[in-house]
């Protein structure tokens, strides 16, 4: 049987957390270029947080509904 410490669980939530952001920021980029042309990587990524904070305080927790 495979036992994940809980260390790894926190560093596995985190590599997919900067995943999902990331792969936000792309999509972003693409679907909404003008919009998100003038912003810095860092606000992206801000914004992404963000969002990600307010889903959670409404129990949305899927990707695909993020």
């Amino acid at each position: 049987m495979l036992n994940i410490r809980k260390e790894q669980m926190k560093e596995l939530s985190k590599y997919t957390r900067k995943n999902f952001e990331l792969r936000m920021v792309a999509h972003l980029r693409e679907t909404f270029p003008r919009q998100t042309g003038d912003l810095t990587e860092e606000n992206l990524i801000s914004f992404v947080r963000q969002g990600m904070s307010k889903a959670e305080q409404y129990d949305i927790l899927f990707e695909s509904d993020i």
